[in-house]
């Protein structure tokens, strides 16, 4: 019989066949593929429910990944409500999912029931005189074995309910051939009584990150930018995170008190595993909770911090968590299943440019019995002989991972490797992508001084790429290349000979991979006026780069020379001044 019933069942999909294979008939049944299992036999027995949209409804659990084959199984058994109780087959009471453990018989015929949409018997009438462990069964299951024994769906063993056992594929196949003879024909849960997703409380949900980086709103130029100094941690409790076993990361930082008026500190939060809740109060998430991952990572929690401040500046800080500031009491590897594979691939471009978006393609993750259980947490690291940091922690989405690789100057144009590690419970995958050149954004920017203003230039070519002036007369180009650019020529589009201009040729380097250009245009007779020059100087003061004085000599600058490179800008102002003194 039960072979029979495994072939009926092995029609409903390819994922309930891949379960229910012959070579894992004895194995026991995690608790993704329990859903499965018991989602595909209700949906095949009831064409309303099978038919239910879940689109608007979000999943509660932030160990779930959603590229994995129970993804929309779980989602339904996570609202369905049928009309008996206010009680849903999966229960949101727990902060994850744990997709890997062994589901227990308790659990395996209490989302079976419940799925059912039977009426429950609360009391022990069928019970209380057969078996010898009813000492075992939690309290919530009570009522499932009770009406469970009272239907024929389950006898026990040998006196014996074993309720915190792990079920075995055969098992679960045995209990739904049963109520599929006992309820054939009469199922109750046809019907579309699903709980309304608005009802989530989304504050509750755990986050792999937390927090988030805003454009500033002030750039103070001469301000002290914050400084994160410390993370401290206390124990938290379930008023204010939700669970007692989590603890509350708070950041003790320094900002530029002569900016106070313009100061608004905002924290941004990631870690190498475990999540995050908001803490109340604490709106700009300089407090948060945090809680740990399904299981004790090898090498302890690594927490990064990053804070800005409204005025131009960010500051990062690490902080490590200790195994024993965390209780994990489901760390016991005999409660996952065996059977577990990696088989993941990536794959990304050869080059990473700093401030640019890299895109690193990934497919496959962990399987179990041919069933998708796709990633818990993500870590991207990158190394090099000097320099090691994170660019990315958190879940592929789409099967792409994108990050914004940081800036940082002593590395461009040498190479880096990528670390990508994969989690999943306690299983773990590696791989290292080697030798990604790191390149700088190469850009040219500047502005240029029409002498006249019928004849003005209105864009610029920098190389063969023309590049149009901004109302402000003002330029900006960043242009995409795998190695320095030397011998870039720049010159005016659009000039006569009452709006002169002289070409250029630039380098853009490692060391230098960025020119700011001021081209002045001039007349036949070479002169330049006074209020213009004087406007172009003030401007030199206000920028980031610097005039390089060789390249401006007196005598060729007030015979008419009519381009300005910016590589020493602490020099603008005696500029000026020998500028005012030759006049």
């Amino acid at each position: 019989m039960v072979e029979l019933f495994k072939e009926q069942f092995k029609n409903y999909n390819t994922k309930v066949c891949n379960i229910l294979n012959d070579k894992n008939i004895d194995s026991h049944l995690s608790r993704s593929e329990a859903v499965i299992l018991i989602e595909s036999f209700l949906s095949h027995k009831a064409e309303k429910f099978k038919a239910k949209s879940m689109e608007d409804y979000f999943l509660p659990f932030a160990d779930v990944d959603y590229n994995t084959d129970y993804y929309d199984s779980l989602l339904k058994l996570c609202y369905y409500l049928g009309d008996e109780d206010d009680t849903t087959p999966i229960t949101k009471n727990n902060e994850l999912f744990r997709p890997l453990d062994k589901v227990s018989r308790q659990e395996f015929i209490a989302i079976t029931l419940q799925g059912l949409d039977l009426p429950l018997i609360e009391n022990i009438d069928y019970l209380s005189d057969k078996f010898t462990d009813l000492g075992d069964v939690a309290d919530w299951a009570m009522k499932y074995f009770n009406t469970a024994v009272r239907h024929q769906l389950m006898s026990g063993n040998n006196g014996e309910l074993k309720p915190k056992d792990p079920l075995s594929v055969y098992e679960a196949l045995v209990i739904l051939g049963r109520v599929q003879q006992q309820f054939e024909g009469n199922y109750c849960h046809n019907d579309t009584s699903f709980k309304n997703p608005e009802n989530l409380d989304v504050q509750k949900l755990l986050l792999k990150n937390i927090g988030f980086e805003y454009e500033p709103q002030y750039y103070e130029s001469d301000a002290q930018g914050i400084s994160i100094t410390n993370v401290t941690e206390s124990r938290a409790t379930s008023e204010l995170c939700g669970i007692d076993n989590a603890l509350i990361l708070s950041v003790t930082a320094e900002t530029d008190s002569s900016k106070n008026d313009k100061v608004s500190e905002y924290y941004w939060w990631s870690s190498n595993q475990g999540y995050f809740r908001e803490y109340p109060g604490s709106e700009n998430f300089k407090k948060v909770c945090f809680f740990p991952a399904t299981v004790m990572p090898k090498s302890g929690y690594s927490v990064l911090v990053s804070g800005g401040d409204n005025i131009g500046y960010v500051d990062r800080f690490t902080y490590e968590i200790k195994d024993q500031d965390f209780l994990h009491e489901n760390d016991d590897i005999a409660q996952i299943v065996e059977d577990v594979e990696s088989n993941p691939s990536f794959s990304g471009e050869k080059f990473m440019t700093s401030g640019k978006a890299y895109k690193l393609d990934v497919s496959g993750g962990f399987e179990s019995s041919g069933i998708k259980i796709g990633i818990e947490h993500m870590e991207v690291t990158f190394s090099s002989e000097s320099l090691q940091g994170v660019l990315f922690r958190g879940r592929p989405f789409e099967n792409l991972v994108i990050f914004i690789p940081p800036d940082m100057p002593e590395l461009y144009g040498e190479y880096v490797d990528i670390q990508i590690a994969l989690h999943t419970q306690n299983k773990t995958f590696t791989q290292i992508i080697s030798n990604i050149k790191y390149l700088p954004k190469f850009i040219v920017r500047g502005k240029v001084y029409n002498v006249n203003a019928t004849d003005e230039a209105d864009s610029i070519y920098i190389g063969d790429q023309q590049v149009y002036l901004d109302e402000n007369n003002e330029f900006f180009w960043v242009i995409d290349s795998t190695d320095e650019i030397l011998d870039l020529s720049v010159s005016i589009n659009n000039e006569s000979e009452a709006n002169l201009f002289d070409d250029l040729t630039i380098d853009l380097t490692y060391d230098n991979p960025q020119k700011f250009i001021v081209m002045i245009g001039k007349n036949d007779s070479g002169n330049l006026d006074m209020s213009d020059a004087i406007s172009i100087l003030k401007m030199l003061t206000t920028q980031e780069n610097y005039i390089d004085l060789d390249l401006l000599k007196s005598d060729e600058l007030w015979s008419g020379r009519d381009t300005i490179f910016i590589n020493d800008a602490v020099n603008a102002l005696q500029i000026l001044s020998d500028f005012k003194d030759e006049q």
